[in-house]
């Protein structure tokens, strides 16, 4: 049986290309409005920037104490300058309002690709011709969100000063989703591929409460649990059978 794809509109490269910027500049809106009403509510969330400081000292100590003692460690990890910025706060705070668009965003993007690919008469099990010419405004939609969300990560990068082998993967998503779309071939293939997005919302999650120094919660626990089942089921599983 073949995929419900004929009769709907896909977009030109221009109608993509405002869509998309408009969706971004929406999310990032969203990122100024956590900010501003946590700023404004949350004192944990003012502490942010004093605890990624204080995490920083002790990883220092750490470092020296291994040093001191004759041993040496290979700390990769990149450090991250503190500015404080309008509407958006401190360093620390955009990585954690980046989180918080992240966790309903990727919901989102999962949501859409899911439902997309259920809208195949076939479902989940859907034919080669379905991945190849499938189309559904549930998949178009998805592709949408997640091309935005690349770029408002790219956004987010510059601000934070990200090195720029980061930016490649967003580059890569926006060119890919968005050819396949404009060009109406391999929406199937995509939107079972976008799914992974899902590890996201549990990845964003830890890595939100971990600013926040709530590594104690009963929330973190499960964000842990939900990543690990997540990954297994839709970068490895579903993947595989894509």
């Amino acid at each position: 049986m073949g995929a419900p794809y004929g009769d709907i509109r896909l977009p030109g490269v221009q109608e993509f290309a405002l869509n998309i910027v408009l969706v971004a500049l929406g999310m990032c809106g969203l990122h100024i409005i956590f900010h501003q009403v946590l700023s404004a509510t949350s004192s944990r969330y003012n502490r942010i920037p004093q605890l990624a400081e204080q995490r920083k000292q002790n990883s220092k100590s750490d470092d020296n104490g291994v040093k001191n003692g004759g041993g040496s460690r290979n700390n990769n990890t990149a450090t991250t300058p503190e500015y404080k910025l309008p509407l958006i706060g401190m360093t620390a705070h955009v990585l954690t309002c980046q989180d918080l668009v992240a966790i309903p965003v990727s919901g989102a993007i999962c949501v859409y690709y899911l439902r997309g690919v259920l809208s195949f008469p076939e479902g989940l099990l859907y034919s080669w011709e379905d991945r190849w010419l499938g189309r559904s405004h549930d998949i178009i939609y998805g592709i949408y969100i997640h091309a935005a969300f690349s770029i408002y990560e790219v956004i987010i990068y510059s601000i934070v000063g990200k090195q720029y082998e980061f930016y490649l993967h967003h580059v890569l998503v926006v060119w890919q989703y968005g050819t396949g779309l404009i060009l109406g071939r391999l929406l199937g293939f995509l939107a079972c591929a976008g799914l992974v997005e899902v590890t996201n919302v549990f990845l964003s999650s830890l890595s939100m409460m971990g600013r926040m120094d709530l590594k104690t919660s009963p929330l973190y626990l499960g964000a842990g649990v939900g990543l690990y089942v997540s990954y297994v089921m839709s970068r490895l599983i579903l993947v595989y059978y894509d």
